[in-house]
């Protein structure tokens, strides 16, 4: 499960990027006292939204897993 939406991730990440660089470069060139993002600035969030997305998957997948199915059938 975590694989299927770790490749969704990324594949809208890779579809984002260009377009989010392109206009943040284009923003950012309009200060006097501009900034250059580097590889490692889109890398980074990369890194930091699959480790949110993993621990959320992962965090659902353990409390269904620890979950007792008999509470659930109780109400049916």
């Amino acid at each position: 499960m975590t694989k299927e939406y770790a490749v969704s991730i990324i594949l809208g990440y890779v579809i984002s990027v260009p377009l989010g660089a392109q206009i943040m470069n284009n923003w950012l060139n309009n200060f006097y006292y501009h900034i250059d993002i580097q590889v490692w600035h889109y890398l980074a969030s990369l890194l930091l939204i699959l480790t949110i997305s993993g621990l959320t998957v992962g965090y659902k997948s353990y409390k269904s897993a620890a979950a007792n199915p008999v509470d659930d059938l109780q109400y049916e």
